[in-house]
């Protein structure tokens, strides 16, 4: 191996000359502990000067005392060739930062030596730089001594070469000031759940110190990587963002970002981290492990089971931008976090991608493979929102809502609303007007420091109870414990003695499903079947404001469906199978009742009493039909979230959304309904007809096409009722068909005052 660098000589060409300069007692070491390297080099005109500077000008033996204090280490060796030195050392106290410890020593070691030269040297004519470069060099099972030695001499070469210019120095020193002083500032941003508009969790975020020398975190953090100072960087960060977290009640997640990196290797840095959890009522399945991987990941069994062993330890884990950059496939399969979270690239304007909503679909459903749920980043305006809530995504993270904060911070009535609205929709158009709110039953709670042995003796009393719901002082549920699962857990050979006496936030399960009282039952029972087969029959917990409200099974969800599609199917149109004039009532009913605007469009078929005369009534059903399947294809596929079609009778059908799309959609619905004529009719395209009008009169038409019109409803209701809306609706009807029809008419009601 040849290291090409800017350097005038490298004198370890091959890894056999690593024996040359370093003896056996370095060689076994480094197989039991780590040991850190010093790469130093003077940049000179010549390699002569370089010599007598290390030999008479340069006092290096009283800088590497510094390097003993500083780094907390005993100098195992020292080698000068040519214009390079390599110093190997042993830490007293092998664990610990010792990455940064040795960083810091050699800036200490890199200033005594330029101090130095300056009292000592004459000839201050010509330039002379110092550069340097460390890394520690870790035990690994899988290469030799020699080969590890190495490896760390090429490191700290590879390191040094960074190191031209003052300002580099500079951002050294500020890297130093920053790790050995804990000034990285976290941030928290929420990460919301879609099924409850409450906030699930927040992701700890870093911000560097005012007045840094790094513009931004990815800039600090770059830095770090390239100086080596990655691990030590992150461990400051991890430690200020557990030490600051103040969650707005108990249960809401901290999503820690950790580099793959940590994984492997010495786990002593981590662990101390997590230290801290000790002294801040944190369990570890309140820490999400969100993995990052700043580069590919090269041996998945040792990071598979490197990440298993936190897992078992109760910490969840998440990958981070899956879609982006390193995060692949592989690392999903070989993991199998607890969370995906989505790239914002395929987050951005998926209100108008079908690519990207198909994308986003599949995803949901590919994640049920692996017991995982998806979390969509970058969610920034509500017609994102909107959309990844109606696709089933279950949690989101952007902007919209809520930005990164020093503290967190409570989800905005604005984004609960948009959440609750699309939670409430049904894009499908068999509508329930039923909510998973409406069928919830009370349930019996218990606080998380209870024994198990008397949530037990509760079950023994109450044969008929299934489950029972952990809560904290303020009702926020924090689990779910259902009866067979924890007799099944006693009843195995040691359940007794391991959880009779635990606290049962130590054995409920943690995620169970929870969802808003607004959601409705058909959406309710999508997300109960999403779960895995182990968790498919649990109770729902439904809450109200992120309270506890009660709870519902799936069994009597799927009772209410069903006597609802019952219900539909009797009022239902039989031609069409569109609810008919009492479901339209009740749907025109609780849009007056509510506090927000709504469009109601009326469509008619035009001269369909002559198509029925020329074509017969078969065709005429067929048309009929044909306008409904266009009606619920259109609006399915519209920026529209509280859709509802009707069958009034005859040819006559309704629509009912909310207002700004009007006018796109009712052009939209006679785009389509004309080309699905064409292509049922293929000659009807090439000639006008000519029709008896209303009036008795003889004209030329295109033949069946559609009148529609629109009345435009905006709150106060107060004075709106069905009559009136009927009336009203009679007159814009009349206007789109004089004259043939054909035609768009829109107006608000207000206008008919």
């Amino acid at each position: 191996m040849v290291v090409r660098t800017r350097f005038k000589h490298f004198p370890f060409r091959a890894k056999g000359a690593v024996s040359l300069f370093f003896d056996d007692e370095l060689l076994d070491l480094v197989t039991r502990q780590p040991v850190g390297m010093i790469f130093l080099d003077i940049d000179t005109k010549t390699e002569a000067k370089a010599r007598s500077l290390w030999g008479g000008h340069i006092d290096l033996q009283r800088a590497l005392d510094e390097v003993r204090l500083v780094a907390g280490c005993s100098i195992l060796a020292v080698q000068t060739v040519s214009t390079h030195v390599f110093i190997a050392v042993q830490f007293i106290v092998p664990d610990g930062n010792l990455s940064t410890r040795l960083y810091e020593a050699a800036i200490h070691l890199h200033q005594d030596l330029v101090a130095s030269f300056t009292q000592v040297s004459a000839d201050t004519s010509e330039n002379v730089r110092f550069h340097f470069g460390t890394t520690v060099i870790r035990p690994d099972g899988r290469m030799n001594p020699t080969d590890l030695v190495y490896e760390g001499m090429v490191r700290a070469l590879i390191a040094a070469k960074s190191d031209d210019n003052t300002n580099h120095r500079t951002r050294q020193v500020a890297l130093v000031d920053i790790i050995s002083r804990g000034r990285i500032k976290p941030v928290y941003q929420p990460i919301v759940s879609l099924w409850t508009g409450e906030a699930f969790g927040y992701e700890a975020l870093s911000r560097t110190p005012e007045h840094s020398e790094f513009a931004s975190p990815n800039q600090l953090f770059d830095f770090a990587e390239r100086e080596g100072q990655l691990e030590a960087l992150e461990e400051v960060a991890l430690r200020s963002a557990i030490l600051h977290y103040q969650p707005l009640h108990q249960g809401q997640k901290l999503f820690l970002n950790i580099n793959t990196s940590m994984f492997f290797g010495d786990h002593a840095a981590i662990e101390q981290v997590f230290s801290v959890l000790e002294h801040r009522a944190l369990k570890p399945y309140d820490i999400v492990l969100e993995l990052t991987e700043r580069r590919g990941i090269d041996d998945f069994i040792a990071f598979r089971k490197a990440v298993q062993r936190y897992r078992q330890k109760g910490y969840l884990i998440a990958i981070d931008d899956a879609g982006a950059g390193y995060s692949s496939l592989q690392t999903i399969a070989e993991v199998q976090p607890d969370f995906i979270k989505i790239d914002r690239s395929l987050v951005a304007g998926v209100h108008m991608d079908k690519t990207k909503e198909a994308l986003l679909k599949a995803l949901c459903h590919a994640t049920l493979a692996c017991d995982s749920r998806v979390i969509a980043e970058g969610i920034e305006t509500y017609e994102e929102l909107v959309s990844v809530t109606e696709l089933g995504v279950p949690y989101g993270q952007g902007y919209c809502l809520g930005r990164p904060a020093a503290e967190p911070a409570a989800i905005s009535e604005q984004a609960r609303a948009h959440i609750r609205r699309a939670m409430t929709s049904d894009k499908a158009h068999v509508h329930v007007t039923t909510t998973i709110g409406d069928i919830a039953q009370p349930t019996k709670t218990f606080g998380p420091t209870v024994k198990a042995s008397e949530i037990v003796n509760f079950f023994n009393q109450n044969d008929q109870v299934t489950g029972v719901v952990v809560v904290d002082e303020q009702s926020h549920p924090l689990g779910l414990v259902m009866r067979e699962k924890l007799f099944r857990k006693l009843a195995t050979k040691y359940g007794v003695s391991l959880f009779w006496n635990r606290e049962i936030d130590q054995v409920m399960d943690h995620q169970p499903l929870v969802l808003d009282e607004s959601v409705s039952v058909e959406n309710a029972s999508v997300l109960s079947m999403t779960r895995n087969a182990d968790t498919l029959y649990d109770l729902i917990i439904v809450t109200r404001d992120g309270k506890l409200t009660g709870a519902s099974s799936i069994q009597l969800i799927l009772s209410s469906i069903t006597n609802a599609q019952l219900e539909l199917a009797r009022d239902a149109n039989p031609l069409t199978g569109l609810p008919g004039n009492r479901r339209i009532d009740v749907e025109l009913s609780r849009r007056i009742s509510s506090d927000d605007g709504f469009c109601i469009f009326y469509i008619d078929l035009d001269h369909f009493k002559w198509f029925n005369d020329a074509f017969g009534f078969q065709k005429g059903d067929q048309m009929i039909r044909c306008l409904a399947e266009v009606l619920k294809e259109v609006v399915h596929n519209a920026p529209v979230h509280e859709a509802f079609v009707g069958h009034i009778g005859g040819d006559d059908f309704i629509v009912v959304t909310e207002p700004g799309y009007h006018r796109e959609l009712a052009a939209a619905i006679q785009a389509q309904f004309t080309q699905e004529v064409h292509r049922l009719l293929p000659n009807s395209s090439e000639r006008l007809w000519h029709i008896r009008s209303r009036s008795g009169e003889m004209i030329e038409s295109e033949g069946l096409t559609l009148s529609i019109s629109i009345l435009v409803c905006e709150p106060p209701h107060a004075t709106q009722s069905l009559e009136v809306l009927s009336a009203y609706a009679g007159v814009l009807k009349q206007m789109a068909k004089d004259g043939g029809g054909n035609k768009i008419v829109c107006e608000n009601v207000r206008n008919f005052a």
